[in-house]
């Protein structure tokens, strides 16, 4: 009997512990395309959303800001005033989790807030040595990738549930040999 009660508590408490998230993020989308970050000191280099690790005894709410922060900008610590004007200023769309990852759904507009916000800071980003972004084209354009530690360049994606990229394609990106201006 005390063993068929400690192997449902066990697999009550597994349930508990799978619904915290261990990880959160957020993805902004205008509905026809998604902002995701490419990864290219990973073992084997990945396209992410952007997101990560929750820290010790940190919501899902400030690990989604913090590493918002962290992978758009490199910027490593946050003023808590910030955290909270995002939070009242800019509210999430949607908020969805899977497994122990929840995310907040942003649109675009709401990321061109969040920079407007961010920019009354003067947070000094690596990434952004002018200055941070001002708009989506900006963020991706003017990113100096090459001084980012996790997240180099930032893209857009088609919004879909599917999706593949053709090996040919790829063989001609790394085959590719451009000069900039």
């Amino acid at each position: 009997m005390s063993e068929i009660l400690y192997n449902l508590f066990s697999k009550c408490c597994m349930r508990r512990q799978r619904q915290k998230p261990l990880a959160a993020g957020c993805l902004f989308t205008d509905g026809r395309h998604v902002l995701a970050g490419y990864q290219p000191y990973k073992k084997k280099p990945i396209i992410s959303g952007i997101g990560g690790v929750c820290e010790s005894g940190e919501s899902w709410f400030v690990t989604t800001i913090r590493e918002m922060f962290e992978e758009l900008f490199d910027i490593q610590t946050l003023p808590k005033s910030l955290i909270s004007r995002i939070s009242k200023e800019v509210p999430y769309r949607s908020k969805s989790t899977t497994d122990n990852y929840t995310f907040a759904v942003y649109t675009f507009r709401d990321l061109h807030a969040i920079l407007k916000i961010a920019a009354e800071y003067e947070l000094k980003s690596p990434l952004y040595p002018k200055g941070l972004p001002k708009n989506v084209i900006d963020l991706i354009f003017l990113r100096q990738h090459k001084h980012a530690k996790e997240v180099c360049q930032l893209v857009l994606l088609p919004y879909t549930k599917t999706m593949t990229i053709d090996e040919d394609f790829i063989k001609d990106i790394q085959t590719l040999k451009f000069k900039t201006e």
